[in-house]
């Protein structure tokens, strides 16, 4: 009786905590992901791409998004770009910043919920809980979430249907949907950036077969690949609807583009990534060694550490939730290293496996540690008291230092300038400023070479031209034939190295600099 009497407050107080731990929650998730998300220029070449792009979805239609110069998108597939056009249409047809960067955000976070279910569900709420704050505060996870890159959408996606291949091998009722999800959500991540969502996943759902579950102590390999691999994930039919429907999508848009599009996408972005070429700087193959226990802190010393225990006491001491996230680090980790084009952003896929893995072996310990086990409610305050160091933190670093650094990479107060200037066609030479054109607006081209750009200068076709920094200085002795006039510019005591010095020029032909000499000298 006094235990039936104790038990509704017992279970009073924990909802409250529970209540507590929710509100800490969102709080985290606005001030890491979405607070002030707009109020800095694009500093990213990517998000005023985008931004362009999805304006000209808007304003002509089509299946293929354009540059501002008129050149069609083809360095990716269209999705992306579809999204963050839907996003703007939904805003009122203004794309903006925070069109551009919304969904990262919107993915980031459902990728943190989705990674706390898992843990949640299977292995506890200490699981869930630490496995969703160890992603959400890894430092470059949390900025990546907070820039208009596809890689952060990417991520969603490969985690998706990663999670719904774990669910399906770990629930012997309802499979059938999870095994389908896993494919829809592996093929939209082939629709948004081409075959690296193959090339990430499929090692992970193989390792998956071989390594998690309590029969791989007690059966060979191809048993394991048979039984899990055929007979549960649909493995060969499901990768084969896979490839078969991104073939039909990709050979769509070859259609499209009038036979471009295979040649920019598969055969630029993709082989030349993946074998390097000289037009794109190779990496090292122990990149990632030294860059990712960078991007992962603050939790990359307790990762490591957890590795070492962990390999130590051997794949078999780990629970199914371990082995899944470490087979998920470990197969991307592997596949990204042996690319020889790599970028930090690129690894961003595996950090959900890191925070699965990390979060399970906390969750192990949960009876080892005596301040994990003492009290539900004692961890769960040193959870709020991690979210909210990390989320004040995060407002100070948006609030007080970003601000520091726009006026050094914004580009609205230079193009409005160049715009009193004149609202003629304005060229770029030998660069892709593409936050600057997209604030320029229409008309804008490009010129690549110095040939080319001396053969329109002397026919008269370009006047305005922005020149890079390091290119102004030999821009008279290219064109001899030219009067240059310099008109605005922004060199790099005004940049302070964020972002590209350029200078604005206006190009006079050999048979007007007469007539501009007599406007100019009023004789």
């Amino acid at each position: 009786m006094d235990g039936a009497f104790l038990l509704p407050g017992a279970v009073k107080k924990i909802r409250k905590m529970d209540i507590f731990l929710l509100a800490a929650a969102l709080l985290g998730f606005y001030f890491l992901f979405f607070h002030h998300l707009s109020t800095r220029d694009f500093w990213s070449s990517h998000e005023a791409r985008a931004a362009m792009d999805a304006n000209s979805l808007l304003q002509d239609g089509g299946i293929f998004p354009k540059i501002l110069d008129g050149r069609e998108e083809l360095q990716k597939p269209p999705l992306y770009y579809w999204f963050v056009a839907a996003i703007s249409w939904l805003r009122g047809g203004e794309t903006d910043a925070l069109s551009v960067r919304l969904p990262s955000a919107l993915a980031a976070s459902a990728t943190v919920i989705l990674i706390g279910y898992l843990g949640f569900r299977f292995h506890g709420g200490l699981t869930g809980i630490c496995s969703g704050l160890i992603l959400a505060t890894a430092i470059h996870f949390t900025w990546l979430g907070r820039i208009g890159r596809m890689d952060m959408t990417l991520t969603f996606f490969i985690t998706c249907s990663l999670a719904c291949a774990f669910l399906a091998k770990q629930n012997r009722q309802g499979k059938g949907g999870w095994v389908v999800g896993t494919y829809v959500f592996l093929l939209l991540g082939v629709f948004l950036k081409g075959l690296i969502a193959l090339a990430l996943a499929v090692p992970v759902l193989l390792g998956l077969c071989l390594v998690v579950g309590e029969e791989c102590s007690q059966s060979t390999w191809r048993d394991r690949l048979w039984k899990t691999g055929v007979k549960t994930l649909r493995l060969p039919l499901g990768l084969a609807v896979v490839v078969f429907l991104s073939c039909l999508f990709f050979l769509w848009l070859e259609w499209e583009s009038q036979g471009v599009f295979f040649q920019e996408f598969l055969g630029y972005h993709h082989w030349n990534r993946a074998l390097g070429n000289g037009a794109l700087r190779s990496h090292p193959w122990g990149f990632y060694f030294y860059q990712f226990p960078l991007d992962f802190l603050p939790w990359s010393p307790l990762l490591c550490f957890a590795l070492y225990q962990s390999l130590k006491r051997g794949l078999s001491s780990c629970g199914p939730m371990e082995r899944f996230g470490l087979v998920w680090l470990c197969a991307m980790f592997t596949v990204l290293s042996l690319v020889s084009y790599k970028r930090a952003d690129y690894l961003l896929p595996a950090y959900p496996g890191a925070a699965l893995f990390l979060g399970g072996w906390i969750g192990a310990k949960q009876n080892q540690w005596r301040f994990l086990s003492r009290s539900e409610n004692g961890w769960k305050l040193a959870v709020v008291a991690t979210l909210l160091v990390f989320s004040i933190s995060w407002w100070g670093f948006v609030d007080r230092y970003l601000p520091l650094l726009e006026p050094h990479r914004e580009m609205k107060s230079p193009a409005r300038r160049i715009r009193e200037i004149t609202t003629e066609k304005i060229w770029f030479f030998n660069s892709e400023m593409h936050a600057l054109a997209f604030h320029c607006g229409a008309p804008v081209g490009s010129v690549a070479g110095w040939d080319a750009l001396a053969e329109n200068a002397r026919l008269g076709s370009i006047r305005y031209l922005i020149v890079p920094g390091k290119d102004y200085n030999h821009l008279q002795e290219k064109l001899p034939g030219c009067l240059v006039r310099e008109r605005y510019s922004r060199l790099e005591n005004e940049t302070k190295g964020f972002s590209r010095p350029f200078v604005f020029v206006e190009l006079i032909p050999d048979n007007h600099v007469e007539s501009v000499h007599a406007i100019t000298t009023g004789k």
